[in-house]
């Protein structure tokens, strides 16, 4: 009982007259109880007042400090026995590399663009932007840098059909007029074809995958009931098992394709800042004649020939 408890019910215990509450008189118990009061709140002043508990306080109190002396200097010192060598990791010029691409892919990520196949000259350029600045950049790179090797490169891909690469031709020349509904409207119906071709090349080079593969592939990717999903996006995923260089960087490229052009959209179709594939071919997104719909049309085929091409070299050491 705490001192204060003991006034209060020191304070209490004499107002208890029994005639005015009209209780029988419990005088005998209240007065011995009155006593133990003052003898509680007595044995409190001696006990705090005690050299003796006085001293053990001040020895507590002190060995209290002591220990948390001791952690607080043993910790600094595994602070610094982990930082040190951590530094020294951190300097090490491929760890650094390792980190300047985690960084990269988390700002393509951020951008809402399928720039996973590309190479910039400049990648600090790239990090540094915020998502509002990537169409105006990639526009002045599309136009000083990329569109004069793009179409050579589609025309002189191996696996793409020959009769489909003057359609693909035509695209990049009606965005060039600024036709960019007619550049969008091409590029997306030609990119099941473009999956049906690799697919066509894989098996004449008899590139096979286990039904093991197959269920984790299809996990991967989100095909939970393969009966409901077109054969060419099922096989074109399962492609990304026959490359052999930059697996992560194919497939964060198979995966913008599979979230943002293939998969039903999240948000309003009129909308998407991304042409989707079904959505133009049955009419239903309206809104995808603007440049930046059509850039990322040609990026997004683009990322496709790049992955078929990648396929392709893989089979050329067997």
């Amino acid at each position: 009982m705490s001192e204060k408890d003991s006034k209060i019910l020191g304070s209490v215990i004499p107002n208890l007259d029994p005639i005015k509450i009209g209780l029988p008189d419990f005088s005998s118990i209240i007065d011995p109880v009155r006593e133990l009061t003052k003898g509680i709140a007595e044995m409190q002043k001696s006990i705090v007042s005690n050299p003796a508990i006085k001293q053990l306080s001040e020895t507590l109190a002190s060995i209290h400090k002591s220990c948390v002396f001791d952690v607080a200097k043993k910790i600094q010192n595994i602070k610094f026995d982990f930082i040190q060598p951590l530094e020294s990791i951190l300097k090490n010029e491929s760890v650094k590399s390792f980190f300047r691409g985690v960084k990269y892919l988390s700002s393509i990520e951020k951008s809402g663009w399928p720039l996973y196949h590309l190479t910039f000259q400049r990648v600090d350029d790239v990090m540094s932007l915020e998502k509002e600045d990537f169409f105006p950049f990639l526009l002045s790179f599309y136009e000083n840098q990329y569109k004069s090797s793009l179409a050579k490169s589609w025309e002189n891909v191996p696996i793409i059909n020959e009769m489909r690469k003057p359609i693909l031709k035509e695209a990049l020349s009606l965005f060039e007029n600024h036709f960019y509904y007619g550049t969008c409207s091409v590029l997306m119906c030609q990119l099941y074809g473009i999956a049906e071709d690799i697919d066509c090349y894989s098996r004449a080079k008899s590139l096979v995958i286990s039904e093991e593969d197959i269920k984790e592939i299809d996990e991967l990717y989100g095909i939970t009931d393969s009966k409901k999903f077109p054969k060419e996006k099922r096989r074109l995923f399962q492609k990304i098992m026959h490359v052999q260089e930059c697996i992560a960087l194919w497939d964060r490229s198979l995966q913008y394709i599979n979230d943002f052009v293939l998969k039903n959209p999240q948000k309003p179709i009129n909308e998407l800042t991304v042409p989707h594939r079904n959505k133009i071919c049955h009419g239903e997104q309206l809104n995808f004649g603007t440049q930046e719909h059509a850039l990322k049309a040609i990026f997004i085929i683009d990322s496709l020939i790049s992955f078929s091409n990648e396929i392709y070299l893989s089979t050329q050491d067997v």
